[in-house]
């Protein structure tokens, strides 16, 4: 009964900064705030994303019409990396959309932006298997909003640097799932 004006005077507070959150300028493909955006609304990491995707198509031009098998292979990989790259990059936008207005928000995306966080520090997945749900009446929505908010943003930032990695080794698995698959014979 004491804490019921702290609550709701606390709740006022967090739909607020959410509010203004959400006004933020941001990268139109990773989401990213609170930094310079170039005309097309991209920052940095994701214009230097971008030109890396046009790279493959201006080489695969530059090549000769019957490139050997190896060249071909590596074109192929790399035009493949660079797609990825760019899925990785406007999924990270995604996400962050999805914390910040998606229409469910519930333990669960707090659990998993707990998880994100356990795995860019210490690389253990399920790190804290359950405890979010501990917390659950602890927080009302918007402060969950808030709390994987800032949760994902040194998570979004990790991504961005190790990008280019991520897309090889998704690609890597893809391709081994994919062997797995074909018939021997």
């Amino acid at each position: 009964m004491r804490g019921e004006p702290t609550q709701k005077r606390n709740r006022q507070y967090a739909e607020q900064w959410l509010e203004q959150i959400r006004g933020m300028q941001r990268c139109a493909w990773c989401g990213e705030d609170e930094k310079s955006l170039d005309r097309k609304k991209l920052c940095a990491a994701c214009v230097r994303t971008k030109r890396y995707a046009a790279r493959p198509r201006e080489g695969a031009e530059a090549i000769p019409s019957l490139p050997t098998e190896h060249e071909r292979r590596e074109r192929t990989r790399e035009s493949r990396i660079a797609e990825k790259m760019v899925e990785i990059c406007q999924g990270d936008g995604e996400q962050m959309e999805t914390i910040l207005n998606g229409d469910i928000f519930d333990v669960v995306d707090l659990e998993q932006s707990l998880n994100y966080v356990a795995y860019a520090v210490c690389h253990r997945p399920n790190f804290f298997r359950g405890k979010a749900s501990e917390l659950a009446p602890t927080f009302t929505v918007e402060q969950r909003r808030i709390l994987a908010y800032l949760l994902w943003k040194p998570v979004l930032v990790d991504r961005k640097r190790r990008r280019l990695q991520m897309a090889a080794r998704f690609l890597f698995l893809e391709d081994l799932r994919r062997a797995e698959q074909e018939p021997r014979g």
